[in-house]
């Protein structure tokens, strides 16, 4: 459900089934990833998140549409400094997702700093504000594409299919 006041937020809230711990149903470790060497068979995403639980959730999404196991791996990230070395190692990746809102330099300097050595890395923001401004802000400081959570499945299919091959 949801919760929203105009000019003051919004909560978003879930129920999960007693017998699905997040440790259970989800492969996304709670450890990061350290940078390494992708596989050369298989395709690959950055997911660059802070929050463990929006990270799960992401994680997830991309499993239900039809990312990961077979054909893709997802790696995960907390901070956009480990981004920046993980995309610079592993300049195959097929896709990043990156967080505006990161712990040390947020995602718009991250994605930047990427860019200058990786100009055609595919970047999504994905961020909470949902407002055009930000939108043209993100694709202006040099994001490919940008999505607002709470992620929506079907945006998030919708960049899925634009950028991917699957």
């Amino acid at each position: 459900g949801v919760e929203s006041k105009e000019g003051k937020g919004s909560v978003f809230y879930f129920e999960m089934p007693d017998d699905c711990l997040l440790s259970k149903c989800c492969t996304c470790d709670s450890q990061e990833t350290e940078p390494s060497s992708v596989t050369d068979h298989m395709k690959d995403i950055l997911i660059v998140e802070d929050d463990e639980i929006n990270a799960i959730f992401l994680n997830e999404l991309l499993r239900d549409l039809g990312i990961g196991e077979d054909h893709f791996n997802i790696h995960h990230v907390y901070k956009g400094r480990d981004a920046v070395e993980f995309c610079r190692e592993n300049p195959e990746l097929e896709l990043v997702l990156m967080d505006i809102k990161l712990p040390d330099i947020d995602g718009l300097e991250a994605t930047q700093s990427i860019k200058e050595t990786l100009p055609e890395m595919r970047i999504v923001a994905q961020t909470a504000h949902a407002l055009d401004s930000e939108r043209n802000r993100a694709i202006e400081g040099g994001f490919d594409d940008y999505i607002s959570k709470p992620i929506d499945r079907h945006q998030l299919s919708g960049i899925l299919k634009k950028y991917l091959e699957w």
